[in-house]
């Protein structure tokens, strides 16, 4: 077959050669793969043995390694190319996004082959390839949404970022975890409308001997909406606390008197360690403009920095590095550039 055959249309595509693709990538795979894999725009070794993410070529030596660690093996997934034919040299962007749509029909009738089963996007070219856009599929990695999963292009992840190997490896890992059903189930989250419940959480904080808590907070004025994320001007709106399986949340102005000395309570608890992100720079010190004094605390923050010291610091990318939590941001919301929340 060649692209072609699959409704590709060529002509006029920056990739094929006078309207006829050469050296190029089709999809490979059973009929009925275990997952699908979104696979990036086929390398030069790719082209030359004609297969997506070739065993023998590097990066494809190295993918087998990384499925392997992930309990996977190539033969039980569906490979896609987001094109059929690799990148010519000097090609820009808009030249790489008419490439792309160009080869639609083909990722439609391999998709169509198993429209219901695990999928893992790799790099923003094959993100481009599913949603139109090359832009998101950074705020997306690492996240679980309608049975798919996103991460870094393999090359990326292996030689041009080492520093986010480790990463690219636990998002493969949890995209066997997917095909297997084993993602850890959500935590259930409740909004707290009763002190009763304040004194709930209160109970088993101290059961536990530890609870982990967050603030969201909001502008001190609508006219300055920078203000919300500065902790001497920010107004707090919402605490919440949890553990692995269940988490609380509630509207600080809507608490009553007796919850919220609950709360402060429970913040001052020397026998409950009360575990946070970024919480030294910003929660702390909103908190204590309410008169809320947080001991002792343990901010996960430091503690991932002191083991990488090139890692993302955020808390939506942390989540992704020891959970399978669902994306619970906007994309914009994802990461500011001093790291806050």
């Amino acid at each position: 077959m060649t692209p072609a055959d699959y409704g590709c249309k060529c002509e006029g595509c920056p990739f094929a050669k006078n309207g006829v693709a050469k050296d190029f990538v089709l999809p490979e795979g059973p009929r009925s793969p275990a997952g699908v894999v979104f696979a990036d725009i086929p390398t030069f070794d790719d082209a030359r043995l004609g297969v997506p993410m070739a065993a023998n070529s590097q990066v494809g030596r190295e993918w087998d390694k990384t499925l392997m660690q992930a309990g996977l093996t190539r033969e039980q997934l569906l490979i896609v190319p987001v094109t059929a034919c690799k990148r010519p040299h000097a090609t820009k962007e808009a030249q790489v996004s008419k490439a792309i749509k160009a080869c639609a029909p083909m990722r439609a009738a391999a998709v169509a082959l198993a429209p219901a089963t695990p999928h893992i996007v790799l790099g923003k070219y094959a993100w481009e390839g599913l949603t139109g856009s090359n832009k998101g599929s950074d705020a997306q990695r690492g996240f679980v949404k309608d049975n798919r999963t996103v991460t870094f292009r393999p090359e990326m992840a292996y030689f041009w970022a080492p520093h986010e190997w480790a990463s690219f490896d636990i998002d493969v890992r949890r995209f066997g975890r997917m095909i297997r059903g084993e993602l850890e189930p959500a935590p259930k989250i409740t909004l707290v409308s009763a002190s009763g419940q304040i004194a709930g959480i209160y109970l088993r904080a101290k059961k536990e001997g530890w609870v982990a808590f967050d603030i969201e907070t909001m502008p001190a004025n609508y006219e300055e909406p920078w203000t919300g994320k500065d902790p001497t001007r920010a107004q707090l709106r919402t605490l919440s606390f949890g553990w692995e399986d269940e988490g609380f949340s509630f509207f600080w102005k809507d608490t009553a008197t007796h919850g919220q000395e609950m709360v402060r309570d429970l913040l001052a608890d020397r026998k409950i360690v009360k575990v946070g992100i970024n919480i030294v720079w910003f929660d702390l010190r909103v908190l204590a403009r309410y008169g809320l004094k947080v001991t002792p605390f343990d901010d996960c923050r430091d503690k991932r920095r002191a083991i990488s010291s090139t890692s993302r610091l955020s808390l939506a990318y942390l989540a992704t590095q020891y959970t399978d939590a669902p994306p619970w941001k906007a994309e914009k919301d994802e990461e500011s550039e001093d790291g806050t929340k």
